[in-house]
């Protein structure tokens, strides 16, 4: 296996001395061979790539790329490149596989393959969304956008969708929304997808009570719930129900039906984060709300006897002045009466 590998090696290092003689320029050869080159390039990376040297194998696939866009085979140029995707793959160097998916893609579509463009974009999302999801969000974006709606609307929708499915992984929900309405205003115009349109809907039913947006998710509902099977449809009336009665026990049975726990699967886990309405809270909040009102009224009753009590008071000791002034004037004018005596007596 050593001598093997070793071997090929070598074979390697020969095929890319051919391709620099093929690059070099002399008085009597004015123009490089870029096509002779980027073949050897290419041989030269398989050899690396059997001896056990792929990231030696992606830098001659790089090259051949180079090579074969000056001699405008850009279908050449982009199918190297694919083979890069899959040994950085490999590599686990997953931002060169990004990289080379994008650059294989443009290629492509320069070339006018926009179908391969895509399957290439689908590709480095598979390879990426276990360790990245956020990055293959864009990369289905644009394997969307180089199909096109009117070229291919039923493979545009799919990447759609799993890109809305990885925005609710990511819990992007804002997003998620806007991508989901996207889709499923396409999906009502196209016959044969009114299953995949009616999971579709109730990821955003839950998505939207993820949201806290009970409003948002019965118009959801009842803009699009057609689309759903009749189980469905019946749990997320229950469901939606349950929330507007603030029932939780109801909203806890909605949750856990089948039908629910059958979606794809970055909608059913929605089912166990939603905040349900909870009764026995509810109830709780109200009796202690009913007690805090009654100490208050409590409260306010005492302020207004008190105050009751000190006017009271006060209306009492007004009425008792002029009395005692009364009082006090007749004994002065007793006073003078017995003085007027003294004088008549003298």
């Amino acid at each position: 296996m050593k001598k093997m590998s070793n071997a090929k090696i070598i074979e390697a290092e020969d095929n890319i001395k051919q391709a620099e003689k093929y690059l070099k320029t002399s008085l009597f050869k004015w123009d490089p061979d870029y096509d002779s080159a980027g073949d050897a390039y290419s041989r030269a990376a398989t050899a690396y790539k059997v001896g056990g040297n792929k990231q030696k194998a992606i830098e001659c696939l790089d090259k051949a790329c180079d090579c074969y866009k000056q001699m405008r085979t850009l279908f050449q140029a982009a199918r190297v490149l694919d083979q890069a995707v899959l040994l950085a793959r490999d590599l686990k160097d997953f931002d060169a596989v990004v990289s080379y998916a994008e650059r294989g893609a443009l290629l492509f579509r320069q070339d006018g393959s926009n179908e391969s463009a895509a399957q290439l974009l689908e590709k480095a999302a598979k390879i990426v969304v276990a360790t990245d999801p956020e990055k293959a969000i864009g990369i289905y974006f644009k394997a969307a956008d180089t199909l096109g709606l009117e070229d291919e609307p039923r493979k545009f929708v799919d990447h759609m969708c799993m890109a809305a499915r990885l925005q609710v992984r990511c819990k992007k929900y804002d997003e998620s929304v806007v991508t989901l309405n996207k889709v499923l205003h396409i999906m009502s115009s196209l016959d044969g997808y009114a299953a995949v349109a009616g999971r579709n809907t109730a990821g955003l039913v839950l998505v939207q009570l993820m949201r806290e947006d009970h409003i948002a998710a019965m118009k959801a509902f009842e803009m699009y719930g057609t689309f759903c099977d009749m189980e469905t449809q019946r749990a997320l009336g229950s469901l939606l129900d349950a929330f507007d009665e603030l029932d939780g026990d109801a909203a806890k049975e909605a949750v856990n039906s089948k039908a629910l726990k059958d979606l794809d699967i970055d909608f059913a886990r929605l089912t166990k984060q939603i905040v349900l309405p909870d009764s026995a809270g509810l109830e709780e909040a109200a009796a202690k709300l009913g007690a805090e009102r009654a100490a208050v009224a409590k409260k306010e009753k005492e302020k207004a006897e008190a105050i009751k009590s000190a006017t009271e008071t006060t209306t009492a000791s007004s009425a008792d002045t002029p009395k005692e002034v009364i009082e006090q004037q007749k004994a002065l004018e007793a006073d003078g009466d017995d003085s007027d005596d003294d004088d008549e007596l003298c």
